[in-house]
């Protein structure tokens, strides 16, 4: 399971045109953000029809995030991790098998994800606003998202609350 081709990059505000923020302090500063958030909105709704709830299961501080989440009575758990090579690494388990993993990096002010062995040139398939209340993922992609998709691609989206 390899990372894209090319080194992630993570936007710093203070320095727009700059190299970015170290691929480490990025990653575990975005995994206890992600925590964080978790904890205040709980609500997201899957391609504008299925509600999912979602849980804490486990936080270890910059190391990693494990949620729970349900929709349609299934669960499953979402990992983030940061890897070695400096990306993010977001997995998806139902009934303990992977059903999706993605590599993602902020080199702007929105997130980019991408799938194992993507070059990480041109268009992302998968995109996440700047604030993380959005995620778009195109299903050619990932073809096990095929079930949620609407016109070619799965939007996750909080709910406000």
């Amino acid at each position: 399971m390899s990372a894209p081709q090319r080194k992630p990059k993570y936007f710093d505000v203070s320095d727009p045109d700059g190299p970015g923020l170290f691929p480490y302090r990025a990653t575990t500063w975005l995994i206890d953000r992600l925590h964080d958030e978790a904890m205040l909105s709980r609500a997201w709704r899957v391609s504008s029809k299925r509600e999912v709830a979602i849980s804490i299961v486990a936080h270890q501080p910059g190391k990693a995030l494990r949620l729970a989440f349900e929709t349609d009575g299934r669960g499953g758990v979402l990992t983030l991790a940061p890897e070695a090579s400096g990306w993010l690494t977001i997995t998806v388990t139902l009934a303990g098998a992977e059903v999706f993993r993605g590599y993602l990096d902020q080199p702007h002010d929105g997130y980019e994800i991408w799938p194992q062995g993507a070059s990480g040139a041109g268009a992302a398939p998968g995109r996440a606003g700047e604030r993380r209340d959005w995620v778009d993922l195109s299903v050619a992609a990932w073809p096990g998202l095929a079930a949620l998709e609407i016109d070619g691609v799965v939007r996750l989206e909080a709910v406000a609350g």
